[in-house]
């Protein structure tokens, strides 16, 4: 007897219900497998008819649905019980049929092993920019233990690589408020709140629903800053003779500049030579505003001392603030000749060219400050300052948001970019948009409070305020803002003419006239004649002239 046929058929026989259930499964697992962290499977199904559905089941549980291709469903194995599991396919198709597949598998997301291992795994991915690998590696060590701030560190640094902000920020405020003296826990959250802040603005930022997100951002960040900075002058140590200097450093990076001349002023009267003295408290005085006193200091250091290149760039800095154009470059050609490669001096330069509008000077300087020193905050400053004076404002905004990342407390950049608006709100080609001004104004007020959040007592944010609720007639805010914007930096011109518009257009004649007089004592070149000033042209005044030096600090 001839066998083949017969056994052919037989094999034939064995085919048959594979071929009758007209649907076949194909699994991107096998019976078996150890699956961990979000898991994904990929089902392919072979149909002669068009496949109408897939389910996927643990257990009994059906979990989800999916009607089109590709056939993808994600378990989320932390949230299931460790060890074995099973789970389920099923296809159906336009003819009736169905088929289904089950596989039983394990899970095992690593539990057993050290948290430190899986945060050395996440710090790891993070390095290559595998955002998701390190949140896996997160949402383990979270899972072993709920309040490694370790763990929350790198889920916040993930998700902000991934882009990811709002979840950032939660696990940033939970690592803060389990550390809130960490530094790095401190810069994590402010430069999560910044990028916040930034993807906000770039989204349609000056739409008013946005502000406020763009407002409490960049407040956050500032706050976090500053708590940081103070963090480290409270923690400095005992301070003597030895490390005084190193403490003013300290409190220079913290903006503390009426501490720093209580603690140099005795130095300098014993020894008025020392420009490692003198700079920093003649620097201190003008970022403090303390412009009096300046002046003696730079009287005593001329009869008594004697200027290096960087002491050079303060009396050209504090010349050009007061408009005496020909002092400023005499000190300035002075301050280049002992030393050209400060950085101090060529950020003195800086400041004189934007002062005077030069953006030919400007450029050249910040070109090469741009080159040996990009990652500066005080550079990118003056880039941006620049970027914006010659119409460049997309890259206005990106030295702005580079500054910002460098230094979350750089209050001259928030009163900048505050400034910057109020320009925009004043344009007259928006006039088919009613809201435009206001709105610019708005976020304007927003860049000035988170300003006053880095320094609350910055007279130059609180002179922004006054100017931005001139113009948006808020009278009362106003001459607020305008009272206290003197009050905290008395010597201040652009706080007082700002405080006489806001009187002035309150009706208080009588107070406005008295502004005016001290407006004018400050600044008798720029002031002295004029009559009361408008809201804009009080704001003008405020920008043009109100601009205050910041130079790389004494001691880099």
């Amino acid at each position: 007897m001839n066998l083949r046929p017969a056994l052919l058929f037989l094999g034939l026989v064995g085919l048959v219900p594979n071929v009758l259930a007209g649907v076949t499964i194909n699994a991107n697992v096998k019976e078996g497998d150890t699956i961990s962290g979000d898991f994904t499977f990929r089902l392919t199904v072979e149909s002669e008819s068009l496949v109408s559905s897939c389910e996927f089941y643990v257990g009994n549980d059906l979990r989800e649905t999916d009607d089109s291709t590709p056939y993808e469903f994600t378990i989320d194995t932390l949230a299931e019980q460790q060890g074995s599991i099973s789970v389920t396919f099923a296809a159906y198709n336009k003819a009736g049929e169905s088929s289904k597949k089950t596989f039983k598998l394990v899970i095992d997301n690593g539990f057993g092993m050290p948290i430190a291992s899986h945060i050395e795994r996440g710090n790891d991915a993070l390095s290559h920019s595998k955002w998701d690998e390190a949140i896996a590696a997160g949402r383990v060590a979270l899972k072993i233990d709920a309040t490694s701030n370790a763990a929350r560190i790198l889920m916040a640094r993930a998700n902000l690589g991934k882009g990811v902000l709002d979840l950032a920020q939660k696990y940033a405020e939970d690592a803060y408020a389990a550390a809130p003296g960490d530094s790095a826990v401190q810069s994590l959250l402010s430069s999560v709140m910044l990028k916040k802040a930034f993807n906000t603005y770039s989204k349609g930022g000056d739409k008013s629903e946005s502000i406020a997100i763009v407002k409490a951002s960049l407040v956050k960040a500032a706050e976090t800053r500053r708590a940081a900075l103070q963090g480290a002058v409270d923690n400095f140590g005992p301070v003597d003779d030895s490390n005084r200097i190193k403490y003013c450093d300290v409190l220079l990076q913290a903006g503390r500049y009426s501490a720093i001349a209580s603690e140099l002023d005795p130095l300098f009267q014993k020894d008025m030579k020392n420009n490692s003295v003198a700079n920093r408290y003649l620097y201190a005085l003008l970022r403090g505003g303390k412009f009096t006193r300046a002046a003696q200091v730079l009287d005593s250091i001329k009869k008594y001392g004697a200027h290096d290149g960087y002491g050079f760039g303060l009396r050209s800095c504090y010349s050009a603030y007061f408009g005496d154009i020909r002092a400023a470059l005499d000190a300035e050609k002075d301050a280049i000749l002992d030393d050209p490669t400060s950085l101090g001096v060529r950020t003195a330069q800086a400041y004189l060219a934007l002062r005077r509008a030069d953006t030919k000077t400007a450029n050249n300087i910040l070109g090469n400050l741009m080159n040996a020193e990009g990652h500066s905050p005080v550079v990118n400053y003056d880039v941006c300052a620049l970027a914006f004076l010659v119409g460049d404002y997309s890259s206005a905004q990106e030295r702005f948001q580079t500054t910002m990342l460098a230094e979350p407390a750089s209050y001259d950049a928030l009163i900048e970019r505050g400034n910057q608006s109020m320009y925009y709100s004043l344009r007259t080609d928006m006039q088919d948009d009613a809201d435009y001004g206001k709105r610019q104004r708005a976020l304007a007020t927003a860049f000035f409070e988170a300003a006053l959040a880095a320094k609350p007592e910055s007279f130059e944010a609180l002179t922004g305020m006054a100017c931005a609720a001139l113009l948006d007639g808020k009278k009362d805010e106003a001459v607020k803002f305008g009272r206290a914007a003197v009050a905290a930096g008395p010597e201040y011109a652009a706080a007082q003419w700002a405080y006489c518009a806001a009187l002035f257009e309150s009706g208080r004649s009588d107070d406005a006239k008295a502004a005016a007089k001290a407006a004018a004592k400050l600044d008798p070149k720029g002031l002295d004649g004029l009559s009361y000033p408008t809201p804009q042209s009080a704001w003008q005044y405020f920008y043009s002239k109100g601009r205050m030096p910041w130079l790389m600090d004494p001691g880099q």
